[in-house]
């Protein structure tokens, strides 16, 4: 394939399709951390990440942009391990982790979380991976179900990761349309939902507390 590709009249450079699909590989048993509201040095986040995961076989730790670390872990399995675990804390601050993406971009990074959320009572016929996407779809991106969930070992509720935009009132029902053409309506329960600063929009901390918000 050619490196350089022309159409109406401008050149682009074009990217090894093949080389693409084998980084993609990989990463992705990689995870991106985001301590809320700090951005510890990269040597104490490391030490604590070693501390409190090591025994599940850590390949690499790297630094990337706005206080976000890469965490790589020998295999996929390993890596869905640690997402199911759910909120880690660092000096009393949750850490976020998400799954690596080929089409992640830092901007959203920051300005989205991911969350576990739970479907109660939600009927069986209804766990399968794309009926449970379209459901979750209308609070954010579907990013993994659960373990449990996909082996049908613990059919209490659905457990699904979901990465979406935190609002002042985050949605506590969800309804779809079922298989007979009836509307139906689903409640949602969080594991956990962060702070988010209405000044700077970002996650961890209040107005009041907001470093922006200080310096005006």
């Amino acid at each position: 394939m050619a490196a350089i590709y022309s159409k109406d009249g401008r050149k682009y450079a074009r990217v090894d399709a093949d080389e693409v699909k084998v980084q993609t590989a990989n990463w992705s048993s990689a995870v991106i951390c985001m301590v809320l509201g700090a951005t510890p040095p990269m040597n104490v986040f490391e030490g604590f990440i070693k501390r409190v995961r090591s025994h599940l076989g850590i390949a690499q730790i790297e630094r990337m942009t706005m206080g976000l670390a890469m965490v790589k872990f020998n295999d996929d399995a390993t890596r869905d391990q640690v997402l199911e675990n759910g909120i880690l804390h660092f000096d009393r601050k949750s850490v976020i982790i998400r799954p690596w993406s080929a089409d992640l971009s830092v901007i959203r990074l920051v300005r989205s979380v991911p969350l576990w959320i739970r479907l109660h009572d939600l009927g069986l016929q209804y766990w399968g991976s794309k009926c449970l996407s379209a459901l979750v779809s209308m609070i954010g991106k579907p990013i993994m179900v659960d373990k449990f969930t996909t082996e049908r070992s613990r059919i209490q509720f659905a457990r699904v990761l979901v990465e979406m935009e935190v609002t002042d009132n985050p949605p506590r029902s969800i309804q779809f349309l079922n298989e007979l053409g009836q509307i139906m309506e689903q409640g949602v329960e969080y594991e956990w939902l962060p702070i988010k600063c209405k000044s700077c929009s970002g996650f961890g901390h209040s107005e009041i507390e907001c470093g922006k918000q200080l310096k005006a």
